[in-house]
């Protein structure tokens, strides 16, 4: 099956489970009765307990709630699970399924609820703090005015504004960006169809016939203080979850301090390839699904600031900077990378394309700079191609008269070079074997003829390792997906690589981890947060610039977090006793 039909049918599988009447079967069960003949005659949980009492609501309830929160967070989960790709917004598709299969379920003939319990499970599942803040009103509401419809609507108003205060307030992002616009219309249509349905609600409490809930008008005295308790336990954590959500977070490795300085979106969902350019008064970042390559400057604040927004020409798979210029390895879009070439762009530090694009070869998967005139990119070529595709190649570009300088051909159809490494001269590069799990050593003195050295077996250790030799040394990769950049802590000298660290960001580990080159010892983890220091991210790519002390990590939802690495005055370095790290943010 195709990872797009089987994303629609997560959606279909939504709408059915949400289309099961809880209401309606389990009335029928006990009592042998139509619930849309009794009561309120509506197939939800308040009308279930007018028959079934406290516990039926409940159980209803909670089943309800069950059928929007389980599709929404369980589906998109099993997708990645099994391999298949996740498309944009998945989650708001599935979770505007659930709600509609319950107010128009097909088992019904398409009469069902009003979607209050629903919306509230698939809300916990798209955003589960505004979720809880919007619960908290409903309760403290439903405590003081007994109107099931009232509270309904101040918990959806309240789950409304704290969603938008923290895309507006917290990250300063407009609601209505690409990233954000797809859940603003969905709340904000939900709101006004929770207000709609409960129209003939609002037409009883002017009428003064509108039932509610329970017999009693006031709780008795020995319910009071719960119910006060509860109040101010969630006022409590209101106020806490406000303050938490705007502190930074530091780590401190004994002789530095790292601080998150910003979390920037794009706007354009997801974020790869963070490049620092122009000794670290720019970051450029590559925008795959909508072909973007956004340029920063870097303010002497040390904030990011959007300077360009440029649409390159195909989809940018890697960006890397020169002295005086970006290069960008891009492949033609859709389809079209079947039959036709990838390239090398080369653009200046304001977005504005340096000559013709470079065509490199089919399928391009990696490119690194060897100096300001010299690129190496790497191609698969026939790997995913027909037989009669040239071999998989690795390209040494001239960016200075914009050519193919030379070409090494790899040898058999599944040798899939994947990553390249530079060494520190740039004559020499290590480049990933994928495909039979080796490492092929390259010397490029003669960058018009490049010399396969060797291979040997790839390493199979966590993180990449240095190789010296003489004046010369390189990164040696591992198989391992994690993505890693070399920083130079200020003051080292530039010929002794073993005194640099290695920072290092995992796919699958919502942080940014810190060890001296070589060792395996850890020096601290730096946590990841998503908005408003809530929930893991998946980073997507790393970047040093050690001349502004300075570490940029993307992630897979569009942001950018910008880290500054200072070094700690020496007396609160000799009195750190140990790494610790002072983290206001959600446990991992």
């Amino acid at each position: 099956m195709s990872p797009i039909a089987s994303n629609w049918l997560t959606v279909l599988a939504a709408y059915l489970i949400g289309s099961i009447p809880f209401a309606y079967v389990i009335v029928r069960l006990v009592k042998g009765i139509d619930i849309r003949t009794v009561g309120s005659g509506n197939v939800g949980a308040t009308n279930a307990g007018r028959v079934l009492g406290k516990k039926g609501f409940l159980v209803v309830f909670g089943l309800d709630l069950l059928k929007g929160w389980l599709p929404t967070i369980g589906f998109p989960a099993l997708l990645r699970a099994a391999g298949s790709e996740v498309m944009a917004n998945l989650s708001i598709l599935i979770a505007v399924a659930a709600i509609v299969g319950h107010n128009f379920p097909i088992s019904l003939k398409f009469r069902g609820g009003k979607g209050v319990s629903t919306s509230l499970g698939a809300a916990i599942g798209l955003d589960w703090a505004s979720a809880l803040c919007a619960a908290g009103v409903f309760l403290v509401s439903i405590s003081t005015n007994r109107y099931m419809s009232v509270s309904s609507v101040l918990g959806a108003t309240a789950f409304v504004a704290v969603h938008f205060f923290q895309v507006v307030g917290l990250e300063k992002a407009s609601p209505w960006d690409r990233e954000h616009l797809p859940f603003s219309v969905l709340i904000l249509g939900l709101y006004l169809m929770l207000i709609i349905r409960h129209r003939n609600n609002w037409r009883r409490i002017l009428e003064g016939t509108e039932p509610k809930i329970g017999r009693r008008k006031a709780p008795p005295s020995g319910k009071v203080g719960i119910v006060v308790l509860g109040v101010l336990a969630l006022a409590g954590f209101i106020a806490y979850a406000i303050v938490f959500a705007t502190q930074a977070r530091s780590l401190d490795l004994g002789s530095h301090r790292v601080v998150q300085l910003q979390r920037l979106k794009t706007g354009h969902q997801r974020a790869i390839s963070p490049t620092f350019a122009d000794r670290g008064k720019a970051l450029a970042v590559l925008c795959p699904r909508y072909n973007r390559l956004m340029i920063y400057d870097v303010t002497p604040e040390r904030t990011l600031k959007v300077a360009h927004d440029v649409e390159v020409e195909g989809q940018p798979l890697d960006v890397e900077s020169t002295g005086d210029q970006l290069v960008v390895l891009q492949r033609p879009t859709g389809d079209a990378c079947h039959v036709r070439e990838g390239s090398v762009q080369a653009y200046d530090f304001r977005g504005a394309r340096i000559g013709a694009p470079v065509v490199v070869g089919f399928y391009p998967s990696d490119l690194a700079i060897l100096s300001d005139t010299l690129a190496v990119a790497l191609c698969l070529n026939r790997v995913e191609g027909s037989a009669d595709l040239p071999a998989p190649c690795l390209v040494v570009v001239d960016l200075k008269a914009g050519k193919v300088l030379s070409r090494l051909a790899f040898d058999g159809r599944d040798e899939a070079p994947t990553r390249v490494s530079v060494s520190s001269t740039g004559r020499n590069v290590a480049v990933t074997l994928a495909g039979t799990n080796q490492v092929a050593a390259i010397n490029l003195e003669n960058p018009a003829m490049p010399c396969l050295l060797g291979r040997s077996v790839l390493p199979p250790r966590g993180l990449p390792y240095p190789s010296v030799s003489g004046d010369e040394w390189i990164l040696m990769p591992v198989a391992s997906e994690k993505q890693v950049a070399v920083y130079r802590p200020r003051g080292e000298a530039p010929d002794r690589p073993l005194s640099d660290w290695l920072l290092s960001v995992d796919p699958e580990e919502s942080s940014l981890d810190f060890q001296k080159m070589g060792s395996t010892t850890t020096l601290g983890q730096f946590p990841l947060r998503g908005s408003a220091n809530l929930g893991a991210i998946r980073p997507t790519g790393l970047a040093c610039s050690s001349e502004r002390s300075l570490a940029a990590v993307t992630s897979r939802s569009g942001a950018v977090y910008l880290l500054g690495i200072d070094p700690m005055p020496r007396a609160s370095a000799a009195s750190a006793a140990s790494v610790a790290i002072r983290e206001q943010a959600a446990p991992r």
